[in-house]
């Protein structure tokens, strides 16, 4: 199979000493062509974190995410954002249906004047 998502050892830690904050770690993951996905937890698991930083949104505090074979946050903000269209995210795609729908909402239900 093709791997087309893959992680190394992922991490994201907020804050610092006892404060920290540790919404990802040590996350590794493998994704082939054609497969589908969930990532489900319990509030405050780390689920969007992990998302964010799939779609190259967020940066880790340690770790790699590829794209094929490309390490998404060695590349430079405007390569990143230049990847061929095989290897755009239908993450962004899942925000906006999942985020218009409440937009519209409050467009809805804001008084007027």
């Amino acid at each position: 199979m093709n791997t087309i998502l893959r992680t190394e050892h992922l991490c994201k830690y907020y804050g610092s000493g006892e404060n920290e904050v540790r919404a990802v770690e040590d996350n590794n993951i493998s994704i082939e062509q054609g497969e589908f996905v969930a990532i489900v937890g319990k509030s405050g698991s780390g689920k969007s974190t992990l998302l964010h930083m799939l779609g190259g949104l967020d940066y880790p505090t340690s770790g790699k995410v590829y794209v094929g074979e490309k390490d998404i946050f060695a590349l430079k903000e405007d390569a990143l954002w230049q990847c061929s269209a095989e290897e755009r995210w239908a993450l962004f795609f899942r925000y906006l249906t999942w985020f218009l729908p409440l937009m519209c909402g409050k467009i809805l239900c804001s008084p007027l004047g």
